[in-house]
């Protein structure tokens, strides 16, 4: 099972590895029911001299577990499909939110039929 990592940086930049990104906030992965990867997204560049404040996590679906933040990074692992939105809050008032969604492995199942997209 491979971690999965997305560096983002400004102007909707991002290195990523194990998930692709739809846009500028909104990323996807592929994954079967028995994995639990752990998904790091790491602002650091993003943030500049900033730290993260606060984060908040709302899934439906998956399951959120083994969740940590640093100063830079939020850090958790998800199981099973579906959408987990999350809001950062940085030391500078800035607000960043993103959305992670998990599709099951082996399918090509479109991105509405789990409420994200047209």
């Amino acid at each position: 099972m491979v971690d999965r990592i997305a560096i983002l940086a400004e102007n909707g930049r991002a290195s990523l590895r194990g998930m692709s990104m739809t846009g500028p906030t909104d990323f996807r992965a592929w994954q079967s029911d028995d994995e639990a990867p752990t998904y790091t997204l790491d602002l650091a560049n993003l943030l500049g001299s900033a730290t993260i404040s606060s984060v908040v996590r709302v899934a439906s679906g998956p399951t959120v577990s083994n969740t940590s933040n640093t100063t830079t990074k939020v850090v958790q692992r998800l199981q099973r499909p579906g959408i987990v939105e999350i809001k950062v809050t940085a030391s500078s008032g800035d607000v960043f939110q993103y959305r992670i969604l998990i599709i099951p492995k082996g399918t090509s199942t479109p991105f509405n039929d789990y409420g994200w997209g047209p």
